[in-house]
C-alpha cells in the first residue's frame, strides 16, 4: 500500500503549465481563417478560447522520428476530432 501524502508538507519545484504551444502558422490565421476552416472541416465548438483546428500533423509539434513513422503507416491527415 502506498502512504498517504500531505502535499502540504512537500516543497515542490514551481513550474508553469502550459502544455500546448499554438504553431506559428495557426498563431497568424484570423478569426475569419478560423472559421473558415472550421467549415471546411464541419467542426463545431462551443465557449470561448477553442484553439485553432489543424490540417496536418507538422502543426500539432510532433516530433520527426513521430511523423515519419505515421508517414510509413499512410497516416498522412489528422481528423476533425484530432
Amino acid at each position: 500500500e502506498l502512504k498517504a501524502v500531505d502535499h502540504d508538507e512537500v516543497d515542490y519545484i514551481p513550474f508553469k503549465k502550459n502544455l500546448y504551444i499554438v504553431p506559428r502558422s495557426l498563431a497568424k490565421l484570423s478569426s475569419d481563417e478560423i472559421a473558415d476552416v472550421r467549415g471546411k472541416l464541419k467542426v463545431k465548438v462551443r465557449g470561448h478560447g477553442a484553439p485553432a483546428p489543424v490540417t496536418s500533423f507538422e502543426q500539432c509539434g510532433l516530433s520527426e522520428r513521430i511523423l515519419k513513422v505515421m508517414e510509413k503507416q499512410k497516416i498522412t491527415t489528422p481528423f476533425p476530432v484530432q
